[in-house]
Order: structure tokens, then sequence, then C-alpha cells
């Protein structure tokens, strides 16, 4: 019976023993966990912390080229209301140049006419010169 017992004693130390060894293993684990755990969260403030900046530098970029962009438009349409201006100023004078060339043409129409009348009074004249020279050699 005492052979009974003492293996009765020793199965239980055996399984306390167990228990201990498994409690202190999950202890372990546990501790392990929550150092991991609190790792991991000084991690995610790291990130979180490192997101804000880079949220907050875009934010700024992003405000950034708003402005340059505002500033760009301004300048463009600056830009266009000059070259607007200057096609005007093209158009008329593109038109004074039309009218000019009209001028010329007219001109240089009233010269053609006036060297064809021009010609027919010379040769006219020739012309009377000639039957004058005439008229009075055969007198």
């Amino acid at each position: 019976e005492k052979f009974n017992f003492d293996r009765s004693l020793n199965n239980a130390k055996s399984y306390l023993n167990d228990i201990v060894s498994k409690r202190v293993r999950e202890e372990s684990l546990h501790n392990e966990l929550v150092q991991k755990r609190q790792k991991a969260e000084k991690v995610y403030k790291a990130i979180n912390s490192e997101a804000n900046h880079i949220r907050e530098a875009i934010k700024r970029k992003i405000t950034d080229a708003q402005v340059e962009l505002t500033s760009l438009r301004k300048e463009f349409d600056e830009r266009q209301l000059q070259l607007d201006a200057c096609a005007e100023k093209q158009h008329m004078i593109q038109n004074e140049i039309l009218e000019y060339q009209n001028k010329r043409d007219v001109i240089i129409e009233t010269l053609k006419v006036k060297e064809d009348l021009l010609t027919s009074i010379q040769t006219q004249i020739s012309t009377e010169r000639e039957e004058w020279h005439e008229q009075i050699v055969s007198e």
C-alpha cells in the first residue's frame, strides 16, 4: 500500500510539476507577448507619427502647388490678354497692309494709264512733227 501511495504521490508531484512548468511557460509566453505588444505599440506609434508627418508634408506640398498653379494661371491669363491684344494689332496691321496694297494697285493702274496716255501723246507728237516737217519741206 505504501508503494501505491508513493506512486500516487510521485504521480501527483509530477502532475503538479507539469502544471507549474506549464504555468511558468504560460507566464513566460505572456510576458513575451506583453513585450511584443509593447514593442508593436511603439512601432505603431512611430509609424503613425511618421505617417502624420508625411500627411502634413503632402498637405504643404499640395498647398504650395495650388499657390503656384494659381500664379501660373494668372500669368497665363495675363499673357493670353497680351496675345489677344497682339492679335488685334496684327489684324489692324493686316487691314492697313491690305489698304496700302489696294492703294498701290490703284496707283500702279493709274501710272499704267498715264504711261499709255504719255506713249499715245508721244506717238501723236512724233506723227505731227513728221507731218509738220514734211509740210515745211514740201512748201
